[in-house]
């Protein structure tokens, strides 16, 4: 417990370390939003705002549909996958 008597928050580690999560986990499958937030274990809009646009942006992630970043079925995998919609 913190000094405070509060549960002190779990680290979940740098974002380097999240941006390899990220890109082990969208390795040989497409992956949505919510499914990056249940595995790192964050929420789809910590997902969606921090790590995701990062990572399509360096090139190492990618969309399902780049024409429509916001396409109901988006989803992202590791850019090095060949292409498999």
């Amino acid at each position: 417990m913190g000094r405070s008597g509060e549960t002190p928050k779990r680290s979940r580690g740098p974002a380097s370390d999240q941006a390899s999560r990220i890109l082990r986990f969208c390795t040989g499958d497409w992956r949505t939003i919510a499914e990056i937030a249940i595995a790192l274990e964050r929420s789809e809009e910590t997902v969606r705002k921090h790590y995701v646009p990062a990572l399509v942006k360096a090139g190492t992630l990618r969309r399902r549909y780049p024409e429509d970043p916001r396409h109901p079925h988006q989803a992202y995998r590791t850019a090095a996958e060949p292409d498999e919609r």
